[in-house]
């Protein structure tokens, strides 16, 4: 029988002759399902209709494409993603509705994915298995000699880990060994940034953020400043999350942001829970701000008591994450503060600053939200 291009052939037909795995024995034709599928809950073994020379060929090939295509579906496979190599597990653990990729929030669910991705553009088409400390240490000489910093590369097998816990959990051959592999190899972890927000820096993005019309922007970065909230805390961000209700762009919905319901009468508090440690600190926490930002926050709920306390003055939206970024680049740049400071470093100078004050450890792990 013809034997033509499997992933395209199985399923759309262009080939009414491929009559995939399958044997003859004298004149009898068998389909036996493939190794791989031991635990495949439908027929592994079954005879063809007919025998050779009777003229039936096109009726025992789409028997066996029929039945072919069935382990594929239940492996979650097709001929293009092999079961058990990292595409095929990449792409289970991406879209399986037991993936546990479904209980992290949208955003850390997109970094996710972009990373699997790097991951299966490189070993998707090799099986689980082939990663042995041996690979794994060629991977990390390749990224490194391509100029790869520690941090993506340390990212990059924090990924792998990830996929091959789950593989684990969907017993794919190969999986538990990769496991435990990995639990002995070491890998480099990126330098912690040591760029901070002075009290003189974050003073001038403000002063040129007000000069600029941006007034609602230089009280989040006050807000930011005075609590050591991520930005996102503050902001809020847009998450790809399809629907109705809330605050919507299309089908991104804004979250995590500071409400005008969070805020005191006064504005010289909030109350919210913070987004990145809402799974292990899901109890509300209690900020304050001091007189001038304050007094800022009034001026604002003077314009709008509902909603978002943040929003840009052009459209009266909160902002995107990237057109956040950029105007604090660009206000950075209009005063003077060195482009190594980051929108990010506000938080990590909020907290420096509060340790030369002298507070102790624990009043910097719960101004930093940490579990520790």
């Amino acid at each position: 029988m013809a034997n033509s291009n499997a992933p395209k052939a199985l399923y759309d037909g262009s080939d009414p002759l491929f009559c995939p795995w399958t044997s003859r024995s004298k004149d009898r034709f068998y389909w036996r399902c493939r190794p791989w599928a031991k635990e495949f809950p439908g027929a592994h073994r079954a005879a063809l209709p007919g025998h050779a020379e009777d003229g039936n060929d096109l009726q025992r090939a789409a028997m066996a494409r029929e039945l072919t295509r069935a382990v594929y579906k239940w492996m979650n496979a097709t001929p293009d993603v092999a079961p058990n190599t990292w595409a095929w597990l990449a792409h289970r653990y991406s879209t399986d509705d037991v993936s546990p990729i479904h209980d992290v929030k949208a955003n850390t669910r997109a970094g996710y994915i972009e990373f699997i991705a790097k991951i299966e553009a490189v070993i998707g088409k090799q099986h689980i298995g082939f990663l042995t400390y041996v690979e794994a240490r060629k991977m990390i000489r390749a990224m490194e000699g391509s100029g790869r910093s520690a941090s993506y590369i340390s990212r990059i097998f924090r990924h792998i880990r990830i996929l091959a816990g789950y593989g684990v959990a969907l017993r794919a051959a190969g999986a538990s060994d990769v496991r435990d592999m990995l639990g002995e190899l070491r890998v480099k972890q990126g330098q912690p940034r040591t760029s901070v927000a002075t009290p003189e820096h974050v003073l001038a993005i403000v002063e040129a953020a007000d000069a600029q019309g941006l007034f609602a922007f230089g009280t989040g970065i006050m807000v930011q400043w005075e609590t050591a909230l991520r930005g996102v805390d503050v902001f809020g961000h847009w998450l790809d999350i399809p629907g109705t209700g809330g605050i919507r762009r299309g089908d991104k919905l804004w979250q995590d942001g500071l409400t005008w319901d969070m805020v005191s009468d006064d504005c010289r508090s909030f109350a919210k829970v913070v987004s990145k440690t809402r799974t292990a600190l899901p109890e509300t926490l209690h900020f304050q701000v001091g007189d001038e930002t304050a007094a800022r926050l009034r001026k604002l709920r003077e314009k709008v008591a509902f909603g978002p306390a943040i929003v840009s003055e052009r459209n009266g939206l909160p902002y995107l994450g990237t057109s956040r970024a950029a105007v604090w680049r660009k206000l950075r740049c209009e005063a003077g503060v060195p482009d190594t400071v980051k929108m990010m470093d506000t938080r990590a100078g909020a907290i420096t600053q509060a340790a030369s004050a002298g507070a102790t450890l624990i009043e910097l792990r719960d101004a930093a939200q940490h579990r520790n």
